[in-house]
């Protein structure tokens, strides 16, 4: 009967435990089947021989199991190379190496972006100058999103589609995309000090949902409607109820409007991200009273709107674009100017169709 230390049968135990999710049950009957005949063997054939009996039983199996494991490794190393590519960052890549069964329906938070620049820009920059800057663009902001554990869809310097909670879950998903933004406003605010001439603007839709990660396209078109819709409301970021619902109190947000689209949405709750408080950021911005105005007025504005008074509403937005130029209120001035009052079973909800400023949302 073949006689097995103490120390080599917890040695081979520990081989088994920790590699058991990389070989089936038939696999480790036959390594031990080998691993058994091997000690055998080897007893026997070099029991004359200086070598310890640990030796020539356990070194052989450990690297038997330590190749396959390798291999195994680099396959699926290759295979989420070849998958993602240089779209997540080395820790997502590891995570889903360990966790196999990483797929599922996640909660994720998607921006999409494009760079505003004004005509003066095209006018009076060179074209090398204006790839360079695109291109350090383009840089910066995929160096940003790895870094933050997000997943790059698409980035060429102009245009921007990335996302987090796919393809492994993270915490604080809304918060960092909104936080992605921003921060990628303030480098085009460097660009825009250095040199006078430049006037780069990020206009970015960011949507909040729960998506498996091959419903992506479809969630990211809903972020591409808030992003289209920062023309029609003149302004630079647009999100989500559900991620306004995630973000921390130090994001400054306002309500800016409920549409319907009788294509895409239903009460679609349109809220405008302006900045966050206490940032780690080298100027914290504090909201100034100029801005808490705008924000004040326009809830309240708004909330009229709703009830159908809009004679007290219209007041409170040309207070808003005449005494603090906010271009916004033009979208309520005009909507009721046209409107003229409330029309009858008016639930607050407006319906927005393409043709309200060339909308592309059909």
């Amino acid at each position: 009967m073949l006689f097995l230390s103490w120390l080599t049968l917890i040695n081979f135990a520990l081989y088994l435990i920790t590699w058991t999710k990389y070989l089936g049950f038939g696999t480790l009957g036959l390594v031990t089947v080998v691993y058994v005949y091997i000690s055998s063997y080897a007893r026997s054939k070099w029991a004359c021989v200086n070598f310890t009996y640990i030796e020539t039983t356990t070194i052989v199996p450990f690297l038997i199991l330590k190749s396959y494991t390798i291999y195994q490794y680099m396959k699926r190393r290759l295979a989420i190379y070849q998958k993602y590519g240089e779209k997540i960052n080395e820790d997502i890549a590891n995570e889903i190496i360990k966790n196999p069964n990483y797929s599922g329906k996640h909660k994720i938070s998607i921006l999409s972006s494009h760079i505003n620049t004004s005509t003066a820009l095209h006018g009076d920059v060179s074209k090398s100058k204006m790839e360079e800057v695109m291109e350090s663009i383009e840089d910066f902001t995929n160096d940003l999103i790895i870094d933050l554990d997000g997943t790059i869809e698409k980035s060429n310097g102009e245009e921007t589609i990335a996302y987090r909670g796919q393809p492994i879950k993270h915490p604080n998903h809304a918060q960092v995309a909104c936080m992605t933004i921003l921060e990628m406003q303030k480098k085009l605010d460097s660009f825009n000090n250095r040199k006078t001439i430049l006037q780069l603007k990020v206009i970015a839709g960011i949507r909040t949902d729960v998506a498996k990660e091959n419903q992506m396209w479809e969630k990211i078109k809903e972020a591409q409607i808030l992003e289209e819709l920062n023309d029609y409301y003149k302004t630079n970021i647009l999100i989500g109820k559900q991620t306004v619902s995630k973000l921390w109190d130090n994001f400054i947000v306002r309500h800016v409007d409920t549409i319907n689209n009788n294509k895409q949405f239903k009460k679609l709750e349109i809220h405008e991200l302006i900045w966050v408080i206490d940032w780690n950021i080298d100027t914290p911005f504090v909201p100034d009273e100029a801005t808490r105005n705008i924000i004040s007025n326009h809830k309240k504005a708004f909330e009229l709107y709703q009830k159908g008074d809009f004679k007290s509403a219209l007041e409170l937005f040309e207070t808003n674009y005449r005494e603090y130029d906010d271009v916004t209120a033009l979208v309520f001035i005009d909507r009721i100017e046209k409107m003229k009052k409330a029309p009858k079973g008016w639930d607050g909800v407006f319906e927005l169709n393409s043709s309200d400023n060339n909308l592309d949302i059909n």
